[in-house]
């Protein structure tokens, strides 16, 4: 529910957008086109891991302190589902501009292959880990289909760019949404779980990862 309502909010950012994007594909030269889709790019980054950040340290106090301890899951569980949610979330961007170049032609069967994989690592993840392992299949099955096949469609037949420059952001974007999500923990690991504590943690993410991304990425 909560990851659903946040989904379903940042998603309208990039629906919004989609039109004027069409309009720059129509209109716009590929260099201009390439620096509007690494903005939105960056953009969907700072969005989801900032988003990630703050489930990953909340999310449990907050159901905790909400419902109580009888509805928490694993930390390894709520680290899948946040996966799961961030890997989709960074290839909004992708998907964009996809669906206004009419890309999804080349595409069209990669949902299938998905598909598929997350069926078969799902019987198999799932009878090993049980929850966590449903949840890492879904994961996987992304990395293995379009989390790498619809960039690098994007970049050959559209950009006519490379992908090892996004490809190493995004390894470069996830350790720093790791270590911001481990130095809060750290800083708030002392602490039970209160109403304190977790504003205390909410203030944390607030300025941790952002101070972080603002240092790192300023210009």
């Amino acid at each position: 529910l909560l990851i659903a309502s946040v989904t379903t909010f940042t998603t309208i950012i990039f629906s919004s957008i989609s039109a004027s994007v069409g309009n720059l594909n129509a209109q716009g030269d590929t260099e201009q086109k390439f620096f509007v889709f690494r903005v939105l790019d960056f953009v969907g980054f700072w969005i989801f891991s900032f988003c990630s950040v703050c489930f990953l340290v909340l999310i449990n106090d907050f159901i905790y302190l909400w419902l109580g301890e009888q509805y928490l899951l694993s930390n390894v569980v709520v680290i899948a589902i946040i996966i799961n949610f961030y890997i989709p979330g960074i290839m909004q961007s992708i998907w964009t501009f996809r669906d206004t170049t009419g890309l999804f032609r080349q595409t069209k069967y990669v949902s299938l292959f998905t598909s598929a994989i997350n069926l078969i690592l799902a019987v198999i993840l799932g009878k090993i880990f049980g929850l966590a392992g449903i949840f890492f299949a879904a994961a996987i099955a992304r990395v293995l289909s379009n989390f790498w096949y619809e960039p690098l469609v994007l970049h050959r037949d559209y950009f006519g760019k490379s992908t090892t420059s996004f490809f190493f952001n995004q390894g470069i974007r996830i350790v720093l949404t790791a270590l911001s999500t481990v130095i809060i923990v750290l800083l708030s690991s002392f602490m039970k779980v209160t109403w304190i504590s977790f504003i205390y943690k909410m203030v944390l993410c607030l300025i941790v990862p952002n101070v972080i991304y603002i240092i790192l990425f300023r210009k």
